[in-house]
């Protein structure tokens, strides 16, 4: 049982209008940066979009922590950056709790695991921006500028459904094949 100062505390706290404690420093954080109006913690992903590549000094491709590469790449474009996570779409089967019973879901997941990209506008892109951030793809001199028109031809297989699963085999693009392959197949043809 609570102590009476303890007790007496709460409810002057409660009278004031101010809660206590982590979750009302998330609140507070929350509120000031107006984050997190759902009531829910998980935030669906965005359907696909177009992605604006006019303004952007460099592309710059950045590594996450594992399973953080979308939610990376929304609070980069909240601190000015153009940072870019394309995302994929499959079934999967969930098992529910109790029963036996399977439910298909559909799961998003990052198109290239933990490396997205990141369009630098005025600040050039460190470790220290976010905490999530693990490493930026580089060299001895610094981070490889990517060419923005791989970026541009990535959205657009996106935005054509390359990497919808859900979608049956006639509703894809007519181009449907592997990411890596398609990859590596524009990299030849450009930098070779």
């Amino acid at each position: 049982m609570p102590s009476i100062e303890l007790a007496a505390l709460r409810k002057r706290a409660r009278a004031a209008g101010v809660t206590q404690g982590v979750v009302a420093r998330a609140q507070r954080a929350k509120a000031a940066f107006g984050i997190g109006s759902r009531q829910s913690g998980l935030r669906p992903p965005p359907a696909p979009s177009v992605v604006l590549t006019d303004g952007v000094r460099r592309w710059v491709v950045a590594v996450a922590k594992p399973s953080m590469a979308w939610s990376v790449s929304e609070d980069l474009c909240l601190l000015g950056f153009r940072a870019y996570c394309p995302l994929g779409k499959r079934i999967i089967q969930s098992r529910i709790r109790k029963s036996n019973t399977r439910k298909r879901v559909v799961y998003h997941f990052a198109v290239f695991g933990r490396y997205f990209l990141v369009g630098e506008i005025d600040d050039p892109l460190t470790l220290s921006v976010h905490d999530g951030l693990v490493d930026i793809v580089g060299d001895a001199t610094g981070p490889l500028a990517l060419d923005p028109e791989i970026v541009k031809v990535i959205n657009n297989k996106e935005l054509a459904g390359e990497w919808d699963s859900t979608k049956p085999p006639g509703k894809r693009s007519p181009h449907h094949e592997d990411y890596v392959t398609t990859l590596e197949r524009y990299m030849k043809e450009h930098f070779s």
